[in-house]
């Protein structure tokens, strides 16, 4: 019995043994596992070590440089501001030499308007001046041809008379009288004559001149005064040219932007539709003249509904004849519709009750409702599917 305990103690022991060999192995294997790892985080705390100290000075070195960068920097907006009060100062003065050249522009435009003034009213009086001359020069020189011709006519009765004086002593002479004093007599009137001869002749001279003259001053005023006329016709024809050039540009800007605008309004239909088809975009029309927007506008009138891209196909009313082929007739704006609980079930687009009738607004179907007299209108907005019990009539032309 001892025998078997001390053998069981002994295994036990020898087992106990092994367990601290192994148990030692493995402290051992810890040890250096650990040691090994003490020696890498050794390793790497140095490294991070030497990296912070790097940071650091890298970090010494930024912040010298930021340092440096702001000092600059703050010399920048010192400069800046200066420059900026600077700028504000010249501005300041330069508002003060244009508020005082302002002054003066309006003292000069002022004086400027005081002298022109002044010269109109200089120009009207000498104006007035050189007419009064001009029409006492013309009113003396029509004096001067009156008194040319009283003269002309005074020195022919003389001359007349002159002549039958010498005819008288003509006969004087070949009655046998006196011839010495005759002869002395009749010397004298020859003298005469040839004195009147030759005032007649410069008094003619001086009265065709004078009325040459006048002729000559009559011609001048017409011709100035056709002149002037001309002028102002220019003027008036320059004038209309210039209105007329304005006025052509205005309607070529005009047109332009008619064209610009047609071009921005069709440019994303034409992308969407090929030219096969000609359309024409009606939106955003009322109830009462859904109609006359609407008729013999094209032969198809497209439809679409404002939260899809359905579209829901429409005959124009052409004729809105009487029609027993409701569901096909081209009488009626809307051909059909479908109705969204029963597909297969088609909706016309007039309804029985003449007081009632589908209408579209800005792509959203409404019922119109109209009281006896016709004269107020209410706007109720429905789906589709409300649509399904309407019931169809022949005559749709009042509804």
């Amino acid at each position: 019995m001892l025998e078997n305990e001390l053998v069981d103690f002994q295994q036990k022991n020898f087992k106990f043994e092994q367990n601290i060999q192994n148990l030692r192995l493995n402290l051992a294997i810890q040890i250096k596992e650990s040691a090994e790892k003490e020696n890498v985080l050794q390793t790497q705390i140095i490294d991070l070590q030497n990296e912070k100290q790097s940071l650091i000075d890298n970090l010494t070195k930024q912040l010298e440089q930021n340092k440096q960068t702001n000092q600059q920097v703050q010399i920048q907006v010192s400069q800046l501001k200066q420059e900026k009060f600077d700028l504000q100062e010249k501005l300041i003065q330069t508002e003060v030499n244009i508020q005082q050249l302002k002054s003066k522009q309006k003292s000069l435009s002022e004086q400027k308007e005081q002298l022109e003034n002044k010269l109109e009213q200089i120009k009207m009086q000498l104006t007035q001046a050189l007419q009064i001359k001009d029409n006492k020069i013309n009113e003396l020189e029509k004096k001067l041809v009156t008194l040319d011709q009283e003269r002309i006519k005074q020195l022919k009765d003389k001359e007349e008379e002159l002549s039958n004086i010498e005819k008288e002593l003509l006969n004087k002479l070949t009655s046998g009288e006196d011839t010495k004093e005759i002869h002395k007599e009749k010397e004298a009137k020859r003298k005469e004559m040839n004195e009147l001869q030759q005032e007649l002749s410069r008094t003619s001279a001086s009265y065709d001149a004078n009325r040459k003259k006048q002729i000559l001053n009559q011609v001048n005023n017409f011709l100035k005064v056709k002149g002037d006329f001309l002028n102002l016709r220019e003027k008036a024809i320059k004038k209309l040219h210039n209105c007329c050039n304005h006025l052509e540009s205005s309607i070529n800007k005009e047109r332009n932007t008619i064209s610009s605008i047609r071009d921005i309004k069709t440019t994303k239909l034409t992308d969407k539709y090929t030219k096969e088809f000609q359309i024409n975009v009606l939106t955003n029309f009322g109830a009462l003249n859904t109609k006359k927007r609407c008729n013999k506008r094209a032969r198809l009138i497209l439809i679409k509904l404002k939260d899809g891209n359905k579209i829901i196909r429409g005959y124009n009313p052409l004729s809105w004849k009487d029609s027993s082929k409701y569901l096909s007739t081209n009488d009626s704006l809307f051909s059909h519709f479908k109705s969204t609980l029963n597909p297969s079930s088609t909706i016309p687009s007039r309804v029985k009750n003449k007081k009632v009738s589908l209408v579209m607004v800005a792509f959203e179907y409404l019922i119109k409702i109209v009281d006896l007299k016709n004269t107020k209108i209410a706007l109720l907005k429905i789906t589709i599917s409300k649509l399904k019990d309407c019931e169809v009539v022949r005559k749709i032309h009042d509804t």
